[in-house]
């Protein structure tokens, strides 16, 4: 069965051409129970601990091992380390902040005793510890190249319901009606962004919890963008969404465009224009009222059940 680990390092061990797992030596213990198809989340300690170099202080690559090694190797400042594993990149260049880190990582904080992240990462640095599968899901919803089974179940429950919203009509699908207000209103949102100043504009609605990231005066900002052909009173968020603009309340922007028409175009295809833009920013998502709509339900196990 596959096993789900967290590992802590300093900034420079990522950039090795040969992606691995490295401890300290003494810990070597820690790593004994890892295995082939096992999978890692690691996180970058804030600072080099000699050179003082600052890291990305985030989960910064999530991996698979491929295989199970014992070599010691020497980092540029001769420091040793132990090669536990080889593997192969799952996602890189993710972006979980200090602040998500500690919450998904609660439970295996409290369950150790210690009081904050901090103390986490002093008292395990350099180690490699066991984490639930639902954690490393939930790292996985801040790399773009990844999309956890979370996040994907709570999309796909998303876009079921507003689909089933949206008007059809003009021989469209729901769903080509969905696609087209979707990017109708990413592109209304990035016009916007750019009309106001805000630089380094990306595009990180796959795999993420938010839609773009960008700079503004020096600070990063996260946009959710919302389109809809109702009046916009009510949005539907994800709970990955409303945990990112929880943390992020000060750096999260809410961006609805509301009342968007749909027509056909030349090409025959479903065209959206129009529409109100209304801005929220900063979001504090607290302010408005949440309203749960869709729920993930596991079923009892089969001796509670009958199965015909």
């Amino acid at each position: 069965m596959t096993k789900h680990w967290f590992t802590m390092q300093d900034p420079h061990v990522l950039k090795y051409d040969r992606p691995g797992v490295w401890v300290y030596p003494r810990y070597e213990d820690t790593a004994r129970k890892v295995e082939p198809g096992d999978r890692i989340a690691i996180y970058e300690t804030s600072k080099h601990r000699k050179t003082g170099e600052e890291g990305e202080k985030a989960v910064v690559a999530l991996v698979v091992v491929r295989n199970i090694t014992r070599e010691i190797e020497r980092d540029e400042d001769g420091e040793e380390w132990l090669r536990v594993a080889d593997v192969d990149f799952i996602a890189k260049d993710g972006n979980c902040p200090l602040k998500m880190a500690l919450s998904i990582l609660k439970p295996e904080i409290r369950s150790k005793n210690k009081p904050n992240l901090g103390s986490y990462i002093r008292s395990y640095g350099g180690k490699v510890i066991p984490i639930d599968p639902e954690h490393f899901e939930k790292f996985g919803d801040y790399f773009a190249d990844y999309e956890s089974e979370t996040t994907k179940a709570q999309n796909n429950a998303v876009d079921a319901f507003e689909s089933a919203i949206e008007r059809e009509g003009q021989g469209f699908t729901s769903k080509e009606i969905r696609d087209a207000i979707e990017s109708y209103a990413m592109s209304e949102a990035k016009r916007y962004l750019e009309e106001k100043g805000y630089s380094q504009i990306k595009d990180c609605s796959k795999g993420n919890p938010y839609d773009f990231k960008c700079m503004l005066g020096g600070d990063t900002y996260f946009v959710e963008v919302k389109g809809t052909q109702t009046s916009g009173d009510t949005v539907l968020v994800t709970a990955n969404e409303a945990n990112h603009a929880t943390f992020n309340k000060n750096r999260a922007i809410l961006f609805v465009v509301s009342s968007i028409e749909v027509k056909r175009g030349r090409n025959g295809q479903p065209v959206a224009n129009g529409g109100t833009r209304r801005i929220i920013s900063p979001w504090e998502i607290t302010t408005g009222t949440l309203e749960p709509v869709v729920y993930r339900y596991s079923l009892p196990s089969q001796n509670e059940s009958t199965i015909d």
